[in-house]
Order: structure tokens, then sequence, then C-alpha cells
């Protein structure tokens, strides 16, 4: 039998190629390693250099160039001028209860009161549903807005009630045949000529808000920004072009923010409002907001973001506190579940893992498949059975483009959507087996003879002294962080380990204090999940690092200001 700890792959690192000698001449007015950096995310020339490490409103896409974007607009007009009565229809993650708070919130600016609708996860599943949708025609409801929902829910419309016009707003690949709304405002729509087709769902909403207040000739509250920061982040959008100029203005807004929600919620999580990052909005502040909806109602985090009242916000935050708890322990006893399950099934070089049953809770399974699927570096399906009925969260590697092997299987599906490497499904019990193996089937056609290991790509070679050196000033520039442009990782060979030893709850983290072969400088630094390597190293060892600002006082003798998170160590 295999055991969970053979089937995990060792990591592999590759080096960046150097940097050629046109972009090296043209960026001349860089240190060697900013030059290095720049030409790793694209940059060509001192122009680019420019708008990258300092950008600005010209990243900012037409709204107009938006498919449906005008004809949306124009309704919406229509329906504030005649009095109609509209609502929102959101999502339960954070980027859906992010852009519901943004047109609450713009709706509100125009004096216009709207209603919202956001489902439940678990009885009533991602997208569109009769359900909802009857419940705000019953409410008089004329115009629905619909944020972050995707378009591929009730694709014939025969649930749709009568008299209501449904402007989709969305982020998700569409399929070619677009369902039969009113509207349909997505970047990502093969007409779109959208120079930044990659926003997130929060993004798009903003995009008509943009739209819609430049018709009525009136300037939107910049407030809305942080909202736009919080659902980026947490969506695990691409932080390049418009997706890192409108982050960055939300994190400087959030770092000064009167939000008495985001003030109680930074406090709960011990973080210091003015210290606000794309780190400690992915790690801290969207796993609470995401807590809400996977585990009660996402209203609460709507409220969260959208109440004036300090103590209502307090409350609020306390609630999403417990909640995020909950989370931490329910996510790991289902990681633990899942390992033991796939184990048991013993498949030599399985392409897939695929689990499930009746207590591998919905509101928390794609956050298993997401750490099944990077410590395995295999794709992951972890579904619950409910009420003859199986709902799956999946996610899945670089190599193997889940959706496509969704839509392999679509005849099987009641519903699905997603991305490339995260997606979800729901499907009769009965269709269980079929299901599996046609995944099992599709993978294994994709994979075969691929050795699936992770790459941590590694940007230069250098001490880390020498890092901080040439780019202390630098690396807040070239900040937020994130998919396509991730923190610059370093490769620092000969660590001396000065000391170390474990730390962590389940004692599977590492601490270092190492010092430079070379020079003077000694280091603190952490591997987080590392401490299994501890018994394999002598005393010194090969890095992979990235800097870490440290705002704490020293008390070992480091003599700078920087710690080192390894990301690997040989």
């Amino acid at each position: 039998m295999n055991t969970n700890s053979q089937k995990r792959p060792d990591k592999s690192w590759s080096l960046r190629t150097l940097i050629d000698p046109n972009a090296n001449n043209a960026l001349l007015a860089y240190s060697p390693i900013v030059r290095q950096l720049l030409f790793n995310r694209g940059v060509r020339n001192a122009s680019q250099a420019e708008l990258f490490l300092n950008p600005s409103d010209h990243l900012i896409g037409p709204f107009d160039q938006m498919p449906d974007m005008v004809k949306a607009t124009e309704r919406i007009i229509k329906a504030l001028d005649s009095g109609e009565k509209i609502a929102i229809y959101g999502d339960f993650d954070a980027d859906g209860i992010t852009a519901t708070a943004l047109l609450e919130e713009a709706f509100s600016g125009l004096d216009k009161e709207v209603f919202y609708y956001i489902p439940n996860r678990v009885s009533e599943g991602h997208g569109l549903n009769g359900q909802g949708l009857q419940s705000l025609a019953n409410m008089g409801v004329t115009v629905i807005i619909t944020v972050d929902c995707g378009v591929t829910g009730l694709q014939d419309g025969t649930d749709y009630p009568q008299g209501i016009d449904i402007i989709v707003t969305d982020h998700h690949r569409p399929e070619e045949q677009l369902p039969p709304v009113y509207a349909v405002v997505n970047p990502m729509r093969t007409d779109s000529t959208y120079p930044w087709p990659e926003l997130a769902g929060v993004g798009v909403a903003l995009k008509l808000v943009q739209s819609l207040y430049s018709a009525l000739g009136k300037t939107w509250d910049s407030s809305l920004l942080e909202l736009v920061a919080l659902g980026t982040v947490a969506d695990v959008a691409p932080i390049v072009g418009e997706n890192r100029y409108l982050v960055k203005l939300g994190i400087d807004l959030m770092r000064r923010t009167e939000r008495p929600g985001i003030l109680r919620l930074c406090e709960l999580a011990g973080i210091k409002v003015g210290d606000i990052d794309e780190e400690s909005i992915g790690f801290y502040l969207a796993p609470r907001l995401n807590a809400a909806g996977r585990l009660s109602e996402a209203d609460i985090s709507l409220k969260l973001l959208t109440t004036s009242d300090p103590a209502e916000a307090r409350n609020l935050a306390r609630s999403l506190d417990e909640l995020n708890s909950l989370r931490q322990t329910m996510t790991k006893q289902i990681v633990e579940r899942a390992k033991e399950v796939w184990n048991l099934e013993d498949v030599p070089d399985d392409p897939i893992i695929f689990v499930g049953g009746p207590d591998f809770a919905v509101g928390v399974a794609g956050l298993a498949a997401s750490r099944m699927a990077e410590e395995y570096h295999l794709p992951c399906v972890i579904y619950q059975e409910i009420e003859g009925e199986i709902k799956a969260s999946c996610r899945s590697v670089l190599e193997f483009d889940i959706t496509w092997a969704l839509s392999k299987c679509e005849d099987l599906f009641t519903r699905y959507g997603g991305h490339h490497q995260a997606a979800g499904f729901v499907a009769p019990i009965g269709n269980l087996v079929r299901i599996k193996e046609r995944l099992h089937g599709l993978a294994s056609q994709i994979l075969q003879g691929k050795k699936l290991k992770p790459t941590i790509d590694v940007d230069a070679e250098i001490l880390p002294s020498n890092a901080v050196f040439q780019l202390d000033r630098i690396l807040g520039m070239m900040s937020p962080f994130g998919v396509q442009n991730r923190a610059p990782i370093f490769l620092a060979k000969d660590m001396k380990i000065l000391s170390k030893r474990i730390v962590g709850q389940d004692s599977s983290h590492v601490k270092f204090f190492l010092g430079e072969m070379q020079t003077s400088f000694n280091w603190d630094a952490i591997g987080f999940g590392l401490a299994d390597k501890v018994n394999r190293i002598g005393d010194s060892i090969d890095i992979v690092y990235r800097l870490k600002r440290n705002y704490y006082k020293k008390s070992n003798g480091a003599n700078n200001i920087y710690e080192l998170e390894i990301l690997d160590l040989m």
C-alpha cells in the first residue's frame, strides 16, 4: 500500500532565463537584480518599467469596450427614472459579497435603495436558481443585476420569471451560446475587446458603476475601491494591469478606512489597519469574509462591509471570527479524512484524487481539495452526498484544465462551472461512478507520461544581503503581489545554520537562524511545512526564499529589518 508521504512529490527549482542584452541596456537605470526582476515580469524598456513601478490610470480600461455595457446602463437608467425595483443577485464568496456591497453602495449614492439576494451554498449552490429569482419577482423586482454568479446557470431560460430583465455581470469564461437574458456584461466573452479581460467579479461590477455614473454625469465614491481590492485579492485574480492598479489604490484607501466592519475585522485578526496589504487580505481578512458563506449565511459578511454602526460591526466581526475558527477545524478534519480514503484506494500512479461521502462538508470541500492538490500536485475532486445529489469542489494543477474536463462530463451534471484550476459541479448521485471513471480517463489521457512535480520558478540566485541592498526601496513599488506578479523568489546557497527549532501547533514548521558564509549578515528565517526535511540536512543549506519585512524587535542579534520565508531547502 502506498502511504500519503510516498505519494507527495518533492519540488524542483527552475532558475529564470537571464535578461537579454537589449532589455538589459534599456533598463540600465536600475540595479542588476531589479533589471532581472522586471525582465521576468515582461518589462522590456524604460517606459514599461515606469508604468510597472508607478501604475497609473493609463491602465484603466474603457468600460464601453465590454459587450452589452451600454445596453445594461441604459436599462438601469430607465429603471431609475421610472422607479422600478432593482435587485442585486450575488454570490456567497468574498468576490461576490464585495461586488454586491459595491453595487448596493453605488445605488445608495444615487439615492436608490435596492434589494439583494445571495443564495445559500449548501441548499442552492452557485449561480442563478429559480427559487431565488422567483422570490425577487414576488417582491415586484423588474431588473436583476447578477454579480459573480457565472453565465451558465439556467441556460435555457425556462425558470426565468416573466416580466424581469436580467443583467448578468460576470468574469467567468462563458459558453459560446449565451443565456437568453437582457444583457451579459463580461470581459471574457469572445466578442469582447476589453484590454484587461481577467478582472474579478467585483472589478466588472465597478466597470458597470463607472458606466452608470458617467452616463448620469456623477462621480462615484472612491471608497468603493476598498471593496475592489478585497474581492480581487480574495478571488486570486491576476495582479497585473488594471487589477494591480485597482488593488494598489484600494489597499492605500483601506489603510485609512473609516468602514467599521473592516476596522473591527482587522482588530480581531490582529492586523494594524495601517499595515494592510495583499497578504493580510488574502490570509486573514478574505478567509473570514468567506467563512460566512461556507458555514452560515453570506449576509453576515455583506452587512459587515456595509454597516456604519461600530457596535453592529463588532458583533458581526466576532461572528465571522468564530465561523473562521470552525472553518479551520473542519478543513483540517476533511483533509485528514480525504487522505485516509485516498490511501485506502491504493491506486498506483493515480492521476486524480476523487474522494467524498456524506460527511465531507461542501462548505469547506473546496479548501480541502485545494490543499490536497497543492500537497500532492494532482487534480482533486472532493464531494458531499446530499439528498440524492453530489455537490463537488474541484481544484487542479497547471497541467490539467479541470473546467475543460468537466465540460466533457456535461451530460452527467445538473450544473457545473469554474476556472482553469478551480471549479465545481452538482450531479445526481446515480452518476457518481460514471463521473469518476470519465474524469480518471481524461486525467490519464492528459497527464500520461508527464512527471507531475511542483516547480518553484526562481527569479535569480542572490544572497539576502545583496538582494536587500539592491531592492529595499524598489520592493514596495513592485507590489501588490499575486498571481502573475508574485513576490520575488531567490536562491541562496551555503547558508550556515546557526540554530533551528520546530514550531507550530502540529510541529510542521521550522525556524532557523542563518548566516551568510561570505558576509557578517545573519537572518531570521521560517519554513512553513518544511519540518519533515530537517533530518535530511547538515550544517548548511541551499534555500529558495522570499524577503519579508519584520516589524518586530529582534533579540537574537539579527542585523536587518527583513526575515526570510523559506519556500524550500536542500
